[in-house]
């Protein structure tokens, strides 16, 4: 049995439609992968709002997983 983690996505900016993070967004997101990177992450999943992604790939690359990041896809393995 797994353990899912569930994770908002980081401060954005305060524009309409599809903003993407702040600095302090992208931070958010680096510090959640960092404290990710020893609990067994096996696949990054997303939604396909902007925010939603960049905090994915942020968290993703903090937590140790390689992969590309970017593009319309909703799953990293």
């Amino acid at each position: 049995m797994g353990t899912v983690y569930v994770v908002q996505h980081g401060e954005k900016r305060r524009l309409p439609g599809d903003p993407g993070l702040t600095g302090r967004g992208r931070e958010q997101a680096e510090r959640a992968g960092v404290w990710l990177r020893d609990k067994g992450l096996r696949a990054v999943f997303a939604s396909p709002l902007l925010r939603a992604r960049e905090t994915a790939c942020g968290l993703q690359v903090q937590a140790g997983r390689a992969g590309a990041c970017g593009g319309r896809i909703s799953r990293w393995a």
